[in-house]
């Protein structure tokens, strides 16, 4: 409990205990089980001083309780304090109940979670995840191929769309996806349309590829093309066309009858409603060294030469184990 003297009482007080014992505010201090800081704030009046020191001091210098103070209940300063914070909080974060209180709250937030991201982090709220920026790379190009094939890009997260049949590709995105930017992707099985999503989620990651050439949204309506970096170098190219083919390519075997008897090759196609996506892929192909056929609908390409199909393979390659399957399967 403390105790409340008239103004200027308690120096007062303090001074009277000193002059009678001839105890500095340092002995008086440790004579009463308080730091020597406390006993001089007490006389500057700085804080009220706690019943129970008053009568310890009393004992000391024999003198009577003065008579004209008053007792201060348990957490008498909790409302005091807690309409200071209020008002404290009101100035920094505005009115809550306001528009401008809200949207200032928020700036401030965000921008207290922009500069300690580490320590929020250590809180358990969710920040933006630590994104790692790779250097160009033929396994970044490939990357690339594989959002610009069966990829999307939306606000805050990446998805690559397999077959369920790509179960085995979708846990090589997956480890793609980490060993380039550090980020823990996560797989979405849909029973129903028999279809597997590799989900990236995070907003980092979205501003890197952006900056890399790609778009967010609806990649027909924007008309999206292979970035202009990936045609410096051929082994670019090239990872980025088993990226495109990987995901929005297939591998078939090509079955036809000639006098009664069945004959049979096989054959890849390429199928994309982006018109400067499918003239980029075409491109990639005669850049090294393939030549496929467009097409009369503008959306497929095929490649029909057997041994050009077989030199794909031997030099491009696939990382989609069912493609591969399918390839020694049919040649």
């Amino acid at each position: 409990m403390r105790v409340r003297f008239p103004a200027g009482q308690q120096r007062l007080f303090l001074e009277q205990v000193q002059q009678r014992t001839g105890a500095s505010a340092s002995a008086l201090a440790q004579r009463i089980g308080v730091c020597a800081r406390t006993v001089r704030d007490w006389r500057r009046e700085r804080w009220q001083m706690d019943d129970r020191s008053l009568t310890h001091l009393c004992q000391i210098a024999r003198l009577p309780k003065p008579s004209r103070i008053t007792f201060l209940p348990e957490h008498w300063s909790t409302a005091k304090a807690s309409r200071a914070g209020g008002l404290r909080h009101f100035q920094l974060h505005g009115n809550p109940a306001t528009a401008t209180g809200r949207s200032l709250g928020g700036r401030n937030s965000q921008r207290l979670f922009h500069a300690q991201p580490d320590y929020y982090r250590a809180l358990g709220v969710i920040v933006r995840k630590v994104v790692r920026q790779p250097p160009l790379s033929a396994a970044l190009a490939e990357f690339i191929g594989i959002v610009l094939g069966d990829g999307s890009i939306r606000v805050g997260q990446v998805v690559v769309w397999c077959n369920l049949l790509d179960i085995a590709y979708a846990q090589y995105l997956k480890r793609l996806i980490f060993n380039l930017f550090s980020v823990k992707a996560s797989l979405s099985v849909d029973l129903r349309d028999h279809v597997v999503a590799v989900l990236a989620s995070s907003v980092a990651l979205v501003e890197h590829l952006e900056t890399l050439g790609l778009k967010r949204g609806d990649k027909v309506r924007q008309q999206v093309d292979v970035p202009s970096w990936v045609w410096q170098r051929r082994d670019f190219q090239m990872a980025c066309l088993r990226g495109l083919m990987d995901t929005d390519g297939c591998v078939y075997r090509h079955a036809y009858r000639v006098n009664g008897k069945l004959y049979g090759y096989t054959k890849l196609a390429f199928t994309n409603y982006s018109r400067p996506l499918l003239d980029s892929t075409k491109r990639l192909f005669e850049a090294l060294g393939f030549f496929p056929t467009l097409h009369k609908d503008g959306r497929r390409l095929y490649l029909h030469d057997t041994q050009a199909v077989q030199r794909y393979f031997a030099s491009v390659g696939t990382n989609n184990p069912r493609y591969r399957k399918r390839y020694l399967v049919t040649h």
